[in-house]
């Protein structure tokens, strides 16, 4: 408040007066400086540039995500299409080999059974794996993780050494011996849902090459 002192002293009384004013107060308003311009709210008001660019910023991630949400039905069914895929081929995979367990599969010579327990006992493989010919297999192949099975093609059991024999049947003993069974079918659920990603089959690729290496050395 804008005072003004007329301050008169009486003889009498020795009494101050003080008086408001005669400007009024839209005469102050009128005089004060232009801080009180009506422009000054919308001054006020305004962002500044760090905060524009921060709400740019925000609609741009804003944007992005809700694209991004968007696709995530599109990825999810995607993946889900992938995975049946490979599954299928896989179990298309296991459906052959129970096949070629059955089917036009014969019993070896009893020299050719002598060397493979022997082999198992030296190898320390406490299961019994049946060694058995097959018409269907072009390479030596072990079959099965609670009853191994070895196939081996005719063309091997007549065509090759006693020597090169015993060292592959003592390749694909040693397939059962370091369970390999079971880590080929973790390694199939890695490649099924990690269809996608190349690394994923070139790390496979090296995992199976290192595998028959490991049974050569073994």
């Amino acid at each position: 408040f804008w005072f003004v002192g007329s301050g008169q002293e009486e003889s009498a009384g020795a009494s101050v007066v003080v008086a408001p004013a005669a400007a009024e107060p839209a005469a102050v308003v009128a005089r004060a400086p232009k801080i009180y311009a009506p422009d000054y709210q919308r001054v006020m008001n305004m962002p500044d540039a760090r905060h524009e660019a921060a709400v740019a910023g925000e609609g741009w991630l804003a944007r992005v995500r809700t694209g991004f949400e968007g696709m995530l039905g599109w990825v999810g069914s995607l993946w889900m299409l992938g995975v049946l895929v490979v599954s299928g081929t896989h179990v298309g995979g296991w459906v052959a080999l129970q096949r070629m367990r059955r089917l036009r599969v014969g019993g070896v010579e009893e020299g050719v059974e002598r060397m493979a327990r022997a082999l198992a006992v030296r190898m320390r493989i406490g299961r019994g794996v049946v060694v058995a010919r097959s018409l269907l297999v072009k390479t030596p192949m072990v079959i099965g993780m609670l009853r191994p099975m070895v196939l081996v093609p005719a063309s091997v059991l007549t065509g090759l050494s006693e020597v090169e024999l015993r060292a592959v049947l003592a390749h694909e003993l040693a397939h059962v011996r370091r369970h390999d069974y079971v880590v080929n079918l973790l390694q199939v659920m890695v490649e099924t849902l990690l269809f996608f990603h190349p690394g994923v089959w070139w790390m496979s690729k090296q995992v199976r090459r290192e595998r028959e290496h490991c049974c050569d050395d073994l």
